[in-house]
C-alpha cells in the first residue's frame, strides 16, 4: 500500500491495519528489530487444538518507532504476529508484521487476538 494512502486514510480521520511484508523490506525488518531488542506494550498468546494439529498465535504490540519512514503518516504502533503450527509430522513458523495508525482509540489495540487470524490471510 503506497504512503500517500496512508496519508489519504488519516485525512479523512480513519484508522488502519497494514500488513507489511517483503515489498517493504525496511520497514519489515525494521519491526522484526524492535521485537528482538524490545518488551512489547502488550503481548496475547492462542493457543488452538485441531485434530491433528496445534497452532500457536503469539501477537505483540510495540510503540517504539525511531527508524520509520516519517513519510509513513499516522503510525504510532507496530504488530508483530508469529504462527507456529506444530503438525505430528512437521512443525512450521510464520512471521508478519503490522503497522498501525488508531487516532487514539487504543482499546481496539487491546483486543487484537483477531489480527493474528487477519495475517494468515494476508
Amino acid at each position: 500500500m503506497p504512503k500517500k494512502t496512508c496519508e489519504l486514510i488519516i485525512e479523512s480521520c480513519n484508522d488502519y491495519v497494514i500488513a507489511v511484508k517483503g515489498n517493504q523490506p525496511k520497514l519489515h525488518s525494521h519491526i522484526q528489530r524492535i521485537a528482538a531488542l524490545r518488551k512489547p506494550t502488550s503481548r496475547i498468546v492462542e493457543i488452538e487444538k485441531t485434530r491433528d494439529r496445534l497452532t500457536t498465535r503469539t501477537v505483540e504490540v510495540f510503540h517504539e518507532l525511531k527508524g520509520i519512514d516519517p513519510k509513513w503518516i499516522g503510525v504510532n504502533s507496530l504488530i508483530r504476529v508469529e504462527r507456529v503450527e506444530d503438525k505430528r509430522w512437521s512443525k512450521t513458523s510464520t512471521l508478519v508484521g503490522f503497522i498501525v495508525c488508531n487516532n487514539g482509540h487504543y482499546e481496539w489495540i487491546c483486543g487484537i487476538s483477531w489480527v493474528g487470524r487477519f495475517c494468515e490471510k494476508a
